[in-house]
């Protein structure tokens, strides 16, 4: 069969309308009738019942038509749970139930029971009450329904997650087949008919050779056109009779078992021997039993799930105690430092943390491509992902299910950045199932339409189930999300620690007040990067033995507390270099000579500005960083002599550059977080600094320090620290230098 044949036949099953069938079983009558009690429809048996044949009744009123008993039969079925006729010497059972407009009036010939031989409901009752899981629950009402009806084999199957069923509890008669623990694929009951479960909770099928009895109805209403959902005696599916004659099965009844409103299992009941209808009473007093089992299931199963859910949170409590440490260790570290607990959590055998700049794995995960396909879908749904089988996903993965059969993935924050990816290996299982649930049986009609056939076998078949992990419960689900909720929070309370520690780091680094400097006034701005408040921007100013002063402006790469240490390595060996080297040159050469050697992983750049005492001229060493503006009268001039940024070659020599400065000429020196923009070339960016300072040149020193750090940042956030730093010289002379 063709494998799109094959699909199509599998939507036709499972749409099969067995809501209106259009017919009834023989085991009892049935009229329909609207809301004023006019017949519209009867089953054509319904003389055999109450004597009357369904074309004398259609279109009449109940009263008229049937007379009698009748009518107050039907009102008080109508108003109960049923009511009783006697009529030659036979006892009639009767329901009435509303659907829709319509109304339905069943009828059935009461076989007879053994209740009133000294059985006790109450005590039934106590003893499922009593019940201390789900599983001992199940065999009483098995047990129970068993010695209610007579059935030869009383089973309950549990569905999975897939809607196939499991069975879990058995009662059988001697020489009756078992199929205890053996599974029944979900193809055997569709998804219409697990609906008709939720809706009505009994089904009883008295004959499996039973012929179906047509309903006739008036002109006005077409008898497939009859919503019969709620009706006892509703037609069964020929497929369904089928298998059951296939199971050698007569007679059978269902039991639905719902958890919250949802089928969680189903109590079916087979007879071998013959027909077997159950009373009315004795299905009323079952559908007591699965009701009150339903509740009791409701309340194991809702127990079992907050264990469950209260023990993931005790050791997601365990594994989360420390996610802050005190030796700043980051929280993405802190849980890979315990891999124990963190897979221990949800059972995992290896995860993937993101931890934003990298990701560490800890255990047997997929390979990166795996991990990162699998984000971009969680990415993309919103929501967590949990897949039990990641070969359905991607063929290609299935070769990877020894260690990763299925995935977790869940956000850390709202930033959809950031993940957490849970791996499980995949579980080798061996599944007992009654007959091979890949068969499948073509039947085609009279008029050569093909269909699917109910199974022919149910021998014990054996399969070996790969590639599948341990499915991922609601619970697990929920608490990996607690995780990474508790580890976005981590990190943002560390990273208010850390901004508080670095407002007081860069307080002690930078310079509370521009000292002063002989023939000079100066002054300095600083902001820093909007996302990290401690980066690598500095400046000094100090003076040196030979009576010169010296201003210098540096920046270091990157951002956070490393990057200010070292930082504060680099400013400080400078003014050791200064006090000794014969010039600033000499100076630069030193500390690249250090950076290269003890901090080879860092770059920084530096500009240092010699003044003389007289305050007349200045010599500029530039090692890689912005050339020094000069704002004059007359326009603005750059120093700039190039030099190779601190860190990026072992031996290097910088050159001094010497400038003439008259008296109210401004120096202004500055870091890339000020002028470097993505829409203009560096060059330009220059430039347009130039323009500012000029512009600007009125203003106190510091006031043109503050305008000219809001002018070119824009008022925007600042991605990069900000340095600005301004020095003129004096008309009036030379300052006497500070002792």
């Amino acid at each position: 069969m063709e494998e799109a044949e094959l699909d199509a036949l599998l939507e036709r099953c499972a749409s099969e309308p067995i809501h209106n069938p259009g017919a009834v079983q023989p085991h009892g009558a049935l009229l329909v009738l609207d809301e004023d009690r006019t017949i519209l429809a009867g089953s054509a048996n319904l003389e055999t019942f109450v004597g009357t044949s369904v074309a004398d009744v259609l279109g009449r009123p109940l009263d008229v038509a049937l007379g009698g008993p009748w009518p107050g039969v039907f009102d008080q079925a109508l108003a109960s749970d049923g009511s009783t006729v006697e009529r030659d010497g036979r006892i009639l059972t009767c329901t009435a139930e509303p659907a829709g407009a319509l109304r339905l009036f069943e009828v059935e010939i009461d076989p007879g029971d053994h209740l009133d031989d000294g059985w006790k409901l109450h005590e039934t009752m106590q003893g499922l009450m009593g019940a201390p899981s789900s599983e001992v629950l199940v065999d009483q009402v098995v047990a129970t329904i068993a010695d209610l009806t007579g059935f030869d084999r009383v089973m309950c199957y549990r569905f999975d997650p897939d809607w196939h069923g499991e069975v879990i509890a058995e009662r059988t008669t001697p020489g009756v087949e078992s199929f205890d623990g053996l599974r029944f694929p979900a193809s055997d009951i569709p998804p219409q008919a697990r609906a008709q479960y939720e809706r009505t909770p009994l089904r009883l099928i008295p004959d499996s050779l039973g012929r179906p009895v047509p309903l006739i109805a008036t002109t006005a209403l077409a008898p497939t056109d009859l919503d019969l959902s709620d009706a006892r005696l509703r037609a069964v599916s020929p497929i369904h009779l089928r298998y059951l004659q296939n199971l050698g099965v007569r007679s059978s009844m269902s039991v639905s078992l719902t958890v919250d409103g949802r089928l969680w299992g189903i109590v079916a009941c087979h007879h071998v021997a013959g027909a077997l209808q159950p009373s009315r009473r004795v299905r009323t007093v079952v559908e007591i039993v699965a009701r009150t089992a339903s509740m009791l299931l409701t309340v194991l199963e809702a127990g079992r799930t907050t264990q469950h859910r209260l023990d993931l949170l005790h050791r997601l409590d365990e594994l989360t105690a420390n996610l802050v440490r005190v030796d700043d260790q980051a929280p993405v570290d802190v849980l890979a430092g315990r891999p124990d607990a963190l897979l221990g959590l949800v059972d995992a055998g290896g995860v993937v943390l993101d931890s934003g700049a990298a990701e560490r794995s800890v255990g047997a995960v997929a390979p990166s491509e795996v991990t990162r396909a699998l984000v971009e879908r969680c990415r993309d749904a919103g929501a967590p992902l949990a897949v039990d089988e990641l070969g359905r996903v991607d063929p290609a993965w299935s070769a990877h299910a020894k260690v990763a059969a299925g995935a977790l993935v869940v956000p850390i924050g709202a930033s959809g950045e950031r993940f957490i990816t849970w791996y499980r290996p995949e579980v080798v299982e061996t599944v007992r199932w009654a007959g091979d649930p890949a068969s499948k049986v073509l039947d085609r009609d009279a008029e050569g339409v093909a269909r699917l056939g109910p199974r022919q076998s149910f021998a014990t078949y054996a399969e070996v189930l790969q590639g599948r992990s341990v499915p991922w419960s609601e619970q697990e689900v929920e608490v990996a999300e607690e995780l990474a909720a508790r580890l976005a929070a981590a990190d943002l309370l560390q990273a208010e620690r850390d901004a508080r520690l670095a407002a007081h780091l860069q307080q002690t680094l930078l310079l509370e007040t521009f000292p002063a400097i002989a023939g000079v006034d100066g002054a300095a701005e600083y902001r820093p990067a909007s996302h990290s408040p401690l980066g690598g921007d500095w400046y000094d100013v100090f003076y040196l033995p030979s009576g010169r002063s010296i201003v210098a402006v540096g920046d270091v790469a990157g951002h956070g507390l490393e990057v200010a240490a070292v930082m504060a390595q680099l400013r400080h060996a400078l003014r050791a270099y200064l006090v000794r080297a014969p010039s600033p040159d000499v100076a630069l050469s030193r500390l690249n000579h250090l950076t290269r050697t003890l901090l080879p992983a860092e770059m920084a750049t530096a500009v240092l500005v010699e003044l003389a005492p007289d305050a007349r001229s200045v010599r500029v060493a530039n090692a890689g960083h912005l050339p020094p503006v000069i704002v004059g009268a007359d326009g603005t001039r750059l120093v700039d002599q190039g030099g190779v940024a601190l860190g990026l070659a072992t031996t290097v020599e910088y050159r001094l550059a010497e400038e003439h400065i008259v008296p109210g000429e401004r120096l202004v020196l500055y870091s890339d977080g000020l002028i470097e923009r993505r829409t203009r070339t560096l060059d330009e960016s220059i430039e347009v600094l130039a323009e500012a300072a000029l512009a600007t040149r009125h203003l106190s020193i510091q006031d043109q320090c503050v305008a000219l750090a809001d002018r070119l940042t824009d008022g925007t956030d600042v991605v990069d620290d900000v340095t600005v730093v301004v020095v003129e010289i004096r008309a009036d002379g030379p300052a006497a230098p500070p002792t």
